[in-house]
């Protein structure tokens, strides 16, 4: 696919769309179903079909029972930490591995035409821009999402916010203790 199709490049080999960013036909007025069927493929293909899949997988299979998350133990911390950490690692490693490792790409539909530089660097943490990136990944940003996910999960495992499982799921709020 041509980027140069949908955009220009200015003469630093910086990407700049075309058409300005615009939201789906949901909030269009006047509102058209047949605008809405025909972005619907479109939105949900193929990024947000893998992200519910996901989200779907870690749920049902990867979220310990009510029972287990109503008291706070390492055991299922660790769980859910090694688990986001899996999903990290397999998730934005392909994307890091395909656009920045392997350049399979190229600079199609990127921004800023050039990519991190080979050479070390004294401004990244080991000089590497990747390990960098890596390490507050891992360091930082997935602690604080699994912190955040635990804290949720055993609120609504001791009855601090509703807790609908799909046998009770109807309109309304169901699951309240």
């Amino acid at each position: 696919m041509d980027d140069l199709r949908f955009g220009t490049r200015d003469k630093r080999g910086n990407w700049a769309p075309n058409d300005p960013l615009s939201v789906g036909p949901l909030l269009d007025r006047p509102w058209s179903l047949t605008r809405v069927l025909k972005w619907l493929p479109g939105y949900f293909l193929p990024w947000n079909t893998l992200f519910l899949s996901i989200a779907t997988v870690f749920w049902f299979w990867l979220t310990p029972s009510r029972d287990t998350l109503a008291t706070l133990s390492v055991g299922w911390v660790a769980m859910l930490l090694l688990r986001n950490a899996a999903l990290v690692l397999l998730l934005f490693g392909a994307f890091e591995l395909r656009l920045y490792i392997r350049r399979r790409q190229g600079t199609h539909f990127k921004y800023n035409g050039r990519f991190p530089a080979d050479q070390p660097s004294d401004v990244f943490l080991f000089r590497s821009q990747n390990i960098d990136n890596a390490l507050r990944t891992f360091l930082s940003g997935l602690p604080i999402w699994t912190a955040y996910e635990v804290i949720l999960l055993w609120a609504w495992a001791n009855g601090y916010g509703p807790w609908t499982t799909l046998a009770q799921a109807r309109f309304g709020w169901s699951g309240l203790p």
